[in-house]
C-alpha cells in the first residue's frame, strides 16, 4: 500500500487537497482511503511527554494505515498537523510519500481569516506555519502551492508523486518503528470505557460528543474523542458498506480502527473514550470481544422536521465544517435524500443495551448532562 502523507501549515489547504485527491483516485477505480491525522489525537490532558500529541498521532496514524492495508486499501491518503523538524515517520511494510505543502504568508492570511479569526490569532498562526515551513526537515518533499485552486494543486501534486519515489520510505527504512512506546498509564489488561454515541444523520452526535469530551477535559479527565465517521473513508476495499445521500465509508474497517485506535489510547493514559459514529456501525459487533468495557450506549433522536432542519443548515454551511461534508453546498435534491433517509433511521429499533436520548430542543450541553447521568446510573446498577 502507497500512504501519500500532505503536511504544511495551517490554511494551506492541505485537508481540502487530499480529499480532493482521494475523491479523485477512487473515482478512477483505485482501492483508496483518507484520514484526517488530526482526527487520531483528540486526547486531553495530553501524556506530560507529548504536549502537542505529534508522538501520539504518528502512532494512531501506523496502527489505522495497517488496518486499511488489512482491508485491501491501495492508496490512503493523509492529511494534516506533522512535525517540520524530524524526518517524516516511516511504517513498516508500507510505502509512504512525505509532501509538506506550502504557500506565502499573504496567501495563508488571506485563508485562514475566512475562518472567523481575529487578526492577532491570524498573524500568530501565520507567523508559526512561515517558521514551521522554514526549517524543514531535509527529507520532507516540499510542494508549493501558492495561489493554485485546489484542481491545480492536485494535479502539482499527482505530477510530484508520478516522479520517481526517491524521498518514499517502507519497510527497508531502519527509522520505520524507531519510536519508543508510550508508558502505559493504566493497570495491565485494563481497557478505557467506552460512551458510544449515535444517532440518524444531522441528529448532533457530533456535537453533544464534543460538548462530553470538553466537559471531561475541564475536569481534567484523561478523556479521548473519536468521530468514526472520520476515520473509515475507504473505497473499493472488501466488507464495503454504503448509504444514500453520503460518502462511501467502510463500516467493518471503523471497528476495527477503533480497536487499534483504543490499544493506542490505552497506552497514553485515556480513562475514557467517547466514540460518535453513524448509525449503520454496529458497536454491538465488538460485545463479543473480551476486555470490550463499553460503559454506555446512547441513540440520540430528534423529530422530522429538526433534522431536516439541520440536514439544510448543514448544507448552508453551518459546522461542522470538513472537508468531507458531502451536505456542505449540497442541491436540493441531496439535502431531501439526507433528510429523508434521517427518517428512516428514526425507525430502527434500538439494538440491545442501547438507550434513547432526545435532543431536539436540549442544547448539546443539556444532552451531554442527561447522557452522564444514564452513565451514572448504570454503573450504579451494574457495579
Amino acid at each position: 500500500m502507497q500512504l501519500l502523507r500532505l503536511a504544511g501549515p495551517p490554511g494551506v489547504g492541505k485537508s481540502t487537497i487530499a480529499w480532493a485527491l482521494a475523491s479523485r483516485s477512487a473515482a478512477a477505480g483505485r482501492p483508496t482511503g483518507y484520514v484526517d491525522i488530526d482526527q487520531l489525537g483528540m486526547l486531553y490532558p495530553p501524556p506530560a511527554d507529548d504536549a502537542d500529541r505529534v508522538a501520539l498521532k504518528e502512532r494512531a496514524l501506523r496502527a489505522v494505515a495497517r488496518e486499511h492495508r488489512a482491508a485491501g486499501v491501495e492508496q490512503l491518503v493523509v492529511s494534516g498537523v506533522a512535525s517540520p523538524d524530524d524526518a517524516p515517520p516511516a511504517i513498516a511494510g508500507i510505502t509512504v510519500r512525505s509532501l509538506w505543502c506550502d504557500a506565502a504568508p499573504a496567501v495563508l492570511r488571506e485563508r485562514l481569516a475566512v475562518r472567523g479569526w481575529d487578526e492577532e490569532q491570524v498573524a500568530e498562526v501565520v507567523a508559526a506555519g512561515t517558521a514551521e515551513s522554514a526549517r524543514l526537515h531535509p527529507d520532507w518533499e516540499r510542494l508549493g502551492i501558492g495561489e493554485l485552486t485546489i484542481t491545480q494543486a492536485v494535479e502539482r501534486v499527482l505530477e510530484r508523486i508520478d516522479q520517481p519515489e526517491e524521498a518514499a520510505r517502507s519497510t527497508a527504512d531502519p527509522r520505520a518503528e524507531n519510536h519508543s512506546p508510550l508508558r502505559p498509564t493504566t493497570p495491565p489488561g485494563h481497557m478505557p470505557p467506552i460512551l458510544w454515541l449515535t444517532g440518524p444523520r444531522c441528529a448532533g452526535a457530533s456535537s453533544v460528543g464534543w460538548a462530553l469530551a470538553a466537559d471531561a477535559w475541564s475536569q481534567r479527565t484523561r478523556t479521548a474523542f473519536l468521530d468514526l465517521a472520520q476515520l473509515a473513508f475507504a473505497t473499493g476495499a472488501t466488507g464495503q458498506d454504503t448509504a444514500p445521500g453520503r460518502p462511501l465509508r467502510h463500516h467493518a474497517l471503523a471497528l476495527r480502527i477503533l480497536v487499534a485506535l483504543r490499544t493506542v489510547l490505552r497506552a497514553a493514559g485515556a480513562r475514557e473514550l467517547l466514540v460518535v459514529a453513524p448509525l449503520e456501525v454496529d458497536v454491538t459487533e465488538l460485545l463479543g470481544a473480551p476486555e470490550t468495557g463499553v460503559m454506555t450506549m446512547v441513540r440520540l433522536d430528534a423529530d422530522d422536521a429538526t433534522l431536516r432542519e439541520r440536514v439544510g443548515a448543514r448544507a448552508r454551511g453551518a459546522p461542522p465544517l470538513l472537508a468531507s461534508d458531502d451536505l456542505r453546498g449540497a442541491p436540493a435534491s441531496q439535502i431531501d435524500a439526507v433528510a429523508d433517509l434521517a427518517a428512516k433511521q428514526r425507525k430502527c429499533p434500538l439494538r440491545a443495551g442501547e438507550q434513547q436520548v432526545t435532543n431536539a430542543e436540549r442544547t448539546p450541553t443539556t444532552t451531554a448532562a442527561a447522557i452522564r447521568r444514564l452513565g451514572t446510573a448504570e454503573r450504579r446498577a451494574h457495579p
